[in-house]
């Protein structure tokens, strides 16, 4: 009988095999970097988004048509206003007075920014001149939540 053949199958089933396995693995490599890099830019976006809300929240401060709740316990469960169409991302915006003395109030804003499954919340803390309107932020931190 006649053997020449017999290695022939499963060495072309191992390589089948191999060149499977490489191919899946390229495939997953691709997948983990697109996806990487999706989520470097939802981030960029959501953190963007809350600073347009707490920049947004400082100027209806200034124009003087924000209602603002005395006091910040905790924040209240429902925001003072939100957007809805700011890229992908929604942000739910809550502003409060902490202290207001002779020359100077104190606000706080949150904003709450959402994307998919990116969240980003920046803390402001705004202080407000009464007599001459002049508002100036005086920290503010990002932070996801």
């Amino acid at each position: 009988m006649n053997k020449k053949g017999v290695a022939v199958l499963p060495t072309i089933l191992v390589m089948g095999v191999v060149i499977i396995g490489l191919v899946l693995t390229g495939i997953l490599v691709v997948r983990l970097i697109n996806q990487s890099t999706f989520g470097i830019r939802l981030a960029a976006e959501t953190g963007a988004a809350a600073q347009a809300a707490v920049d947004d929240a400082n100027l209806r401060l200034l124009q003087g048509n924000l209602t603002v709740t005395k006091s910040c316990p905790g924040f209240a469960s429902n925001p003072n206003y939100s957007f809805t169409e700011i890229g992908r991302a929604t942000v739910d915006v809550f502003v409060c007075k902490t202290v207001c003395g002779l020359d100077v109030c104190q606000y706080e804003v949150r904003a709450n920014a959402k994307a998919l499954f990116v969240k980003r919340q920046l803390k402001a803390v705004l202080d407000a001149d009464p007599l001459t309107k002049q508002i100036k932020v005086s920290s503010i931190k990002l932070e996801e939540f």
